[in-house]
């Protein structure tokens, strides 16, 4: 899945999207192979990730623990319940970006949204790229709409959601393990071929 697919998406070739055509940003289905270099960012954000996220198991930070990670997004994505994805500049990957159809509060029709850029490539547009990417496999898989779950106090990840359409949802979420307030976003998608059947 090539950027290429998603300049529609960005009104003008504003959010930096001719930038990142140049950088030949793509999604890549995430796999065990993935483990090392996802474990290099991860460990690179050190103590930051770990007050930001202090229930994740003793393991997320070990490599052993990464490849489980992984086996358990592919077995997902097996089953059909998810289509997960590395974010991939130039082949290096940056971040992770995932659509999850099987949660029990999930409408039908309905998928979730969730991405991950490390730290150091933040700030220069690939997160709004690969959001663009996974709405549009969204899509392509017949799901009308995407709703996302932000921390409250994650003010980029908010912007990037309203500068995409995104619209608040009125409950404050709180997730399971997490002590953080979150907000809930959801997005109507266009373009959908409504008598596609849903996976």
């Amino acid at each position: 899945m090539s950027v290429g697919r998603m300049r529609r998406r960005v009104n003008g070739g504003t959010h930096g999207a001719d930038l990142i055509m140049n950088r030949n940003l793509k999604l890549e289905p995430w796999r065990t192979q993935h483990a090392q270099p996802i474990l290099d960012l991860l460990m690179a954000e050190g103590d930051e990730l770990v007050r930001r996220e202090p229930w994740r198991p003793l393991d997320f930070l070990t490599l052993s623990g990464q490849q489980r990670r992984a086996a358990a997004i592919e077995a997902l994505v097996a089953d059909e319940k998810g289509a997960h994805f590395v974010i991939l500049v130039d082949n290096d990957v940056v971040g992770t970006v995932g659509l999850d159809w099987a949660a029990a509060d999930l409408t039908p029709g309905e998928a979730q949204i969730g991405y991950w850029i490390a730290r150091c490539y933040r700030r220069q547009g690939f997160a709004t790229v690969a959001v663009c990417l996974a709405l549009d496999e969204a899509v392509q898989l017949g799901y009308g709409r995407v709703r996302a779950n932000v921390a409250s106090k994650n003010e980029a990840s908010i912007a990037l959601l309203q500068r995409l359409g995104f619209s608040r949802e009125p409950e404050t979420i709180q997730m399971e393990n997490d002590t953080r307030a979150h907000l809930r976003f959801s997005r109507w998608l266009t373009l959908v071929e409504l008598s596609r059947p849903h996976r």
